[in-house]
């Protein structure tokens, strides 16, 4: 197949065009809901072990702790982060708008959570958190871990008052002031094996060169917890159990100036390998924490399908949107493929259609979980003639891999209709301006039932769709490149670009390799822009949810084409390219030709992925 280069922005007009429907077609990761009940009454559920899954709270310095050079060495393959922008706040320790804090543009923060095993928070206050301090507590309590890097912020001047400090490892004063003392050693202190390390001689250190640090908070250790590392007298890598789940807090920050002959813990080389040893400890989760929606659960979102539609009366508005909210609620907890299955049965019996972007949602939570024995049920949602469960079965019958797959959807990206959908109503709205609503709304369908067509190809992995996915790429790009000097927008088209691109390279094209990683660098470019006029194409937070589904799609990468994926990766300098790499290398037994290139990248974390030695 031949690849197209990267995109140049799309002219102001081409990108309104598209932006509306993309709006409702790409933005799968966003939540339908405002209200969080939903997710309370289904209970929490956590990711099936494997690869890890991790998001980052970025505070100051957080790069020095060399937290993704840590999840490449521990088999992370999914990455999400917050920074001090997404909290809203003016300082590390103070709120300047309403409602400030940690995960405030999640509508679910818990449900958000539910996707990850491990929190890292790096040097951050915990009034940094806002009102979603409880939320990162109850994570762990149900289960989940969570790492507290220090340095000069973490915990803030109220730790006492905060709920962090219910779970902490660490004892804190009844009374004020809260905050952890820092002390400064400038001559170094030198990091040794604690009481519970396990060993005389920390892993990759020489007995004489040990690493050091040369600032530290003061920490007094709770009754039970591990002290795995110490600085002379001082706690320095402390764990407990919390509930469910896991603590740990390290005291240390990358502060101070190494004396002559010293090395620094934040330069030393063994240090992503030492720290990785720990987060594998703390995301070992017990047998029982909870995986998919549980009885309760089942009952309540049966409950709520029955509640949105009446024999008699037909469809409750009310009791739709319930239903579909914890339906979104549903698919965040499917961890499993019990859950899908039950997902998929409600859903048959269920008449009413689904919104577009819950269907994309849905499909995005189920795929993972589906195999050749779900065919039946897409092939029910292609069947059942409206448009957003159309979208639904056609991405999930791509993903099933079954006999025949191929063929229905090259169909459906060539028609963009549903079955047995009357071609009556769509010619009476081109000739009846009356009518004008519906032959828009058809036409938007058309271009998400397309989409989702060509995301199913890309998910069977069958090198029988490249050429029409190639057909599909060159499509998007042809006429769309500005004038010379013609101001751009980035828009839907783009992104079609983008799922056809992806869709190639999941069908084995090599090819596609260095497209793909040139065009999830220019997204990151077009996320950090700030957002100042509404006309000038996609809004980032829809390129950063769509974004987050390409870097999911990345883990499914075929091994025939992981060597040029590799050989791409590793030429980057730009260190942006990580969670792409994590993405499509993390946790995976590695060839030694595919860890050779990537160890030989000048992005330390990609290098990491390249050294990790699995049996």
């Amino acid at each position: 197949m031949r690849t197209l280069p990267a995109f140049h922005f799309l002219a102001h007009g081409a990108a309104r065009c598209v932006a509306m429907c993309a709006l409702l077609l790409l933005a799968s990761t966003l939540l339908v809901g405002t209200n969080n009940a939903p997710a309370a009454e289904l209970g929490w559920s956590f990711p099936p072990a494997g690869p890890l899954r991790v998001h980052m709270v970025r505070g100051y310095s957080y790069r020095d702790y060399q937290v993704h050079e840590t999840l490449a060495r521990a088999g992370a393959n999914a990455l999400t982060e917050s920074t001090q922008q997404s909290r809203g706040i003016s300082e590390w320790g103070g709120t300047s708008v309403p409602d400030a804090g940690w995960l405030r543009q999640q509508p679910d923060a818990p449900g958000f959570l539910m996707n990850h095993h491990l929190v890292i928070v790096c040097n951050v206050s915990s009034k940094g958190f806002g009102k979603n301090q409880e939320v990162l507590v109850d994570f762990v309590k149900r289960g989940g871990a969570v790492l507290f890097f220090c340095g000069s912020y973490s915990f803030g001047d109220q730790s006492v008052q905060s709920p962090f400090a219910q779970m902490a490892p660490l004892e804190f004063p009844a009374e004020g002031p809260w905050k952890m003392e820092t002390e400064r050693v400038s001559e170094g202190l030198a990091i040794k094996p604690g009481a519970d390390y396990g060993a005389e001689q920390l892993a990759g250190a020489e007995a004489d060169k040990p690493p050091y640090v040369y600032s530290i908070c003061k920490a007094t250790v709770k009754p039970g917890a591990k002290v795995l590392l110490t600085a002379g007298d001082h706690p320095l890598l402390i764990t407990a159990p919390f509930g469910k789940g896991q603590v740990a807090v390290f005291t240390g920050s990358c502060r101070g100036y190494p004396q002559e002959g010293q090395m620094a813990f934040w330069k030393w080389e063994g240090w992503p390998a030492l720290m990785s040893k720990t987060v594998e400890q703390l995301t070992t989760m017990p047998d029982d924490v909870p995986r998919g929606l549980d009885a309760a659960g089942r009952q309540a979102l049966t409950d709520a399908s029955t509640g949105a539609f009446d024999l008699l009366d037909g469809a409750n508005e009310e009791g739709r949107r319930q239903f579909e909210s914890l339906l979104h609620s549903a698919a965040i907890r499917c961890h499993d493929k019990s859950t899908a299955d039950f997902v998929l049965g409600v859903l048959a019996k269920y008449p009413l259609d689904l919104p577009s972007d819950l269907s994309r949602s849905l499909a995005g939570a189920l795929a993972p979980w589906v195999d050749k024995t779900s065919a039946a049920s897409a092939r029910a949602m292609i069947d059942s003639g409206k448009s957003g469960k159309t979208i639904l079965g056609l991405i999930l019958l791509g993903a099933s891999g079954a006999d025949g797959a191929g063929s229905v959807l090259e169909e459906f990206h060539t028609t963009g209709t549903p079955r047995e959908t009357a071609e009556s109503s769509v010619s009476l709205a081109r000739s009846d301006p009356q009518s004008v609503g519906v032959y828009i709304q058809a036409e938007e369908n058309a271009l998400e039932i397309r989409r989702a067509a060509i995301t199913g190809l890309g998910l069977s992995g069958d090198q029988a769709a490249l050429e029409v996915l190639g057909k599909a790429a060159a499509s998007a790009a042809k006429g769309r490149y500005p004038e010379e000097g013609e101001p751009g927008a980035f828009g839907a088209v783009h992104l079609d670009y983008q799922n056809a691109l992806a869709g190639s390279l999941l069908c084995g094209d090599a090819e596609a390799a260095g497209p793909v990683v040139d065009y999830l660098l220019v997204n990151l470019s077009v996320i950090a822009r700030p957002r100042t006029d509404a006309s000038e194409g996609l809004d980032p937070a829809v390129v950063a949810a769509w974004q987050e589904q390409l870097y999911g799609r990345l883990t499914t990468t075929p091994v025939s084409v992981l060597e040029a994926l590799a050989k791409r990766i590793a030429a980057e300098e730009d260190r942006n390219v990580t969670p792409a790499a994590l993405a499509a290398f993390g946790g995976r037994k590695l060839s030694p030709e595919v860890a050779g290139i990537l160890a030989e990248s000048p992005i330390t974390a990609v290098a990491e992925l390249g050294k990790r030695v699995l049996p």
